[in-house]
């Protein structure tokens, strides 16, 4: 497998219409939030897209590679439409710069599947508090994810 680093970018429909934003082509290149790690995650590591909810929903829908350092950004005029709130658009804040690798949409691998891998353990990637837009995925959560994309969907970072 590759040495790539790993993150977690976490979305919630309740503020954001991932599945939607994943539907439109223009959003091939887009930005994402950080909130934490930003002095950690850089151009060159990989993210999968995670959004959180009802359990039927939690996931990975895509994996993004990441092709910028942390900085101040703006959403795109084509990603504002997704924000279900108003006050969530048009910010300058620290995002990085994304492009999609993988579009799994509604193929989703899902967390109930993640659960049903005995070595795979949910709070090494989350911890106890699923709070939060940026995760780090490592040892072996990342290893089984990996073999899980490359597998279903023949991705390798």
């Amino acid at each position: 497998m590759t040495n790539h680093i790993m993150w977690l970018f976490q979305s919630d429909p309740k503020r954001y219409r991932l599945l939607a934003s994943l539907a439109d082509p223009r959003l091939e290149e887009d930005v994402w939030k950080v909130t934490k790690h930003k002095r950690e995650i850089y151009a060159g590591h990989i993210a999968l897209v995670w959004q959180c909810g009802r359990m039927v929903e939690r996931g990975i829908y895509a994996v993004v590679n990441i092709t910028s350092n942390v900085q101040p950004l703006t959403d795109s005029p084509a990603s504002t439409q997704y924000w279900v709130n108003e006050s969530d658009r048009n910010q300058t804040i620290d995002r990085v710069q994304i492009h999609r690798a993988l579009n799994m949409g509604r193929r989703l691998v899902s967390e109930e599947e993640l659960l049903e891998i005995p070595q795979f353990h949910i709070e090494n990637i989350f911890g106890k508090i699923r709070r939060g837009t940026n995760f780090k995925v490592e040892g072996n959560e990342r290893n089984i994810i990996l073999e899980l994309l490359h597998r279903r969907f023949g991705y390798v970072p």
